[in-house]
């Protein structure tokens, strides 16, 4: 793009070269060329503030289309993912999708690995508040705050325990 010296100057040869050849009314021609200058001014500031192109904005990277899934990493731990980050933020989506598939998978280890039924008994009591088939009395609120990221991965780690 040209300078905003050589635009400029283009702009008071057109003009002078319509004043000369009395194109348009004066007046007219004036109104123009304040116009194209404004014009230049413009974009020069704009080009002169925007910035390291290599940065992009927060809003910039949000429009961005989301990467494409590892070819190498299931598609179920993705969702358990999501899942979890959802579990977390809000108490509806803990209740009725999180705390299902953990209850589903404790009660799988502990038929696996121990021959027992997960009940009171096989886990630990803060894993059985979460656990339990009722689900936890603390998230009952749909629209309240999911379980702590902390809670859910000493449940995690218990769950690898046995």
């Amino acid at each position: 793009m040209k300078t905003f010296a050589e635009l400029a100057a283009i702009a008071t040869l057109v003009f002078v070269a319509v004043l000369a050849a009395r194109l348009v009314r004066a007046e007219l021609a004036e109104e123009v060329f304040v116009l194209v200058l404004g014009a230049v001014t413009l974009v020069a500031l704009v080009v002169a503030t925007r910035g390291d192109p290599a940065q992009s904005s927060p809003f910039e990277r949000s429009l961005r289309p989301p990467p494409a899934p590892q070819p190498n990493r299931p598609r179920e731990l993705d969702r358990l993912e999501r899942d979890v980050t959802l579990g977390v933020g809000g108490a509806f989506h803990l209740r009725h999708r999180l705390l299902p598939q953990l209850r589903e998978i404790a009660a799988q280890r502990l038929a696996d690995r121990r021959g027992a039924t997960l009940s009171s008994a096989t886990v630990t009591a803060d894993a059985w508040d979460l656990l339990r088939p009722e689900g936890p009395d603390a998230y009952r609120d749909r629209y309240g705050r999911g379980a702590p990221l902390k809670r859910l991965e000493a449940l995690t780690d218990e769950l690898e325990e046995i």
